[in-house]
Parts: structure tokens; C-alpha cells; sequence
């Protein structure tokens, strides 16, 4: 809960949360300048993703800062993270040449199966996979038609 080991403030402000923290505020209060430098309609997407950057942040900060949870040792192996980092480069090279919808639906399932950490129904599987799908679609759909972004 709040932290009562000694070296208060100063001890808080070392926590590992928060140099993660000051770099989301940086990145949020940068893309919120170059924001202001866009059209009307083409700053909607560049403030709403600064400002949800900023809000993180203040949100890890004042987490770090007020309560300092017990460290967690990793147990294991490194092949997850590996795996999933893989997948998203993947994911990068891929979009220009596949294109969005194929591409992000092959990465969804693949971080999917690389994140399952224990067993699932068959049943469970095909809900997660149709729920994936539908989520790309309908993003793909809400950036080509209402936003007018054009996807690769």
C-alpha cells in the first residue's frame, strides 16, 4: 500500500516507475506541440493519443510516487518477450507490403498464442480469434471511412 520504508520522498522519487513516467510525459507533451501545428481535423488523432500519453504518465507517476510495490523477480526465460518483440517487427515490415488488415490480423492471433499461458478451449480459441478479427476490421473500418486515413 503507501510506503512506509525509510528514505520517504527521496526514495520515491528513485522508484523504477518513474523514468518510465517522465519519458511518456516528454513523448506526450512533444506530440502535443507538433500537434499544434496541424490542421483542425488532422490534430484530433496527434491530441487525443498526446493527451492519453500525459495522463499515463501522471497516472504512473503518482502511482510510483505514493506506493512502491514489493519488486517481482522474473521466473523463467526470456523467449516470450523475444517472441512477442519478433512478432512486432514482423508486424512492421510486413504492414507496407501486406497491407493492414491481413497483417494486424496475423499479428493479433500470433501475440495471442505467444501470450496464452495456459490452456484454452478449442471454443475459446475460435471466440478470441472471431474477436480479433472483428476488432481489425472495425478499426480498419473507422480509419477508412470516418477518419479518412488511408491504411496500407
Amino acid at each position: 500500500m503507501f510506503s512506509t520504508v525509510s528514505g520517504g520522498a527521496a526514495r520515491r522519487w528513485l522508484h523504477r516507475d518513474m523514468l518510465p513516467a517522465l519519458v511518456l510525459f516528454a513523448f506526450g507533451a512533444y506530440a502535443m506541440w507538433e500537434a499544434t501545428s496541424m490542421s483542425v481535423m488532422g490534430r484530433v488523432f496527434p491530441t487525443l493519443a498526446s493527451v492519453g500519453l500525459l495522463l499515463g504518465s501522471l497516472a504512473l507517476a503518482v502511482r510510483a510516487f505514493l506506493w512502491q510495490p514489493a519488486p517481482v523477480f522474473a521466473v523463467g526465460t526470456v523467449a516470450r518477450p523475444l517472441l512477442l518483440l519478433a512478432v512486432l517487427l514482423g508486424w512492421a515490415l510486413f504492414l507496407p507490403v501486406v497491407g493492414f488488415v491481413p497483417v494486424s490480423i496475423a499479428g493479433a492471433l500470433l501475440i495471442s498464442l505467444v501470450a496464452e499461458q495456459e490452456r484454452r478451449t478449442r471454443r475459446s480459441l475460435l471466440t478470441q480469434a472471431a474477436a480479433l478479427i472483428a476488432l481489425v476490421v472495425f478499426i480498419a473500418l473507422v480509419f477508412g471511412q470516418v477518419l479518412k486515413v488511408n491504411l496500407p
